[in-house]
């Protein structure tokens, strides 16, 4: 299995299902030059040899139908430009990567727009979202904390099987 996973660049761990040999560190290293490996294949074969094919096709096809497409699109169709977001697998720290996220915000290497683009959406749409949401809390009196969801406490077995394992190491 590692011989096949091996050519066709997936790592062992997924093709065989086992991590138990695996680190932490170790898996996710394997993890990243996998993950970055699809980026790749996604940009190359899916956006441009497949999907921006079958998109123009559609258009040129949904063009030929009068009324289908919004008349304000149909007068800029010559200037549409699209692009393709895919989710990429978020960190194990969500705090890390949001700490790097801000501080690339802060420091103008990165923008909105890629860092919604690594979770699969759209920065206008969700910044339109949080305007409204912005709003309804103002409108109701309450504050972002108070709005904000309340971390669950675990429950007792929980607390005692994190108990367990610490007194075992």
């Amino acid at each position: 299995m590692r011989e096949i996973a091996r050519c066709l660049g997936v790592p062992a761990v997924l093709a065989i299902g086992d991590a138990s040999s695996y680190n932490y560190s170790s898996g996710r290293l394997d993890m990243q030059a996998f993950n970055r490996q699809m980026e790749i294949d996604r940009s190359i074969l899916m956006e441009r040899d497949c999907l921006d094919r079958i998109l123009e096709a559609w258009l040129d096809e949904a063009l030929l139908i009068d009324g289908f497409l919004p008349s304000a699109f149909v007068q800029h169709v010559a200037d549409f430009e699209w692009g393709w977001r895919w989710a990429s697998p978020g960190h194990v720290d969500r705090k890390k990567e949001a700490d790097g996220a801000a501080a690339e915000l802060a420091s103008n290497t990165t923008t909105l727009a890629r860092e919604y683009a690594r979770q699969g959406l759209d920065w206008e749409t969700e910044l339109r979202q949080r305007a409204r949401e912005l709003s309804v809390m103002r409108e109701l009196g309450i504050t972002a904390a108070q709005a904000a969801p309340q971390p669950t406490k675990p429950d007792q077995q929980e607390v005692d099987e994190v108990e367990e394992e610490e007194a075992t190491v």
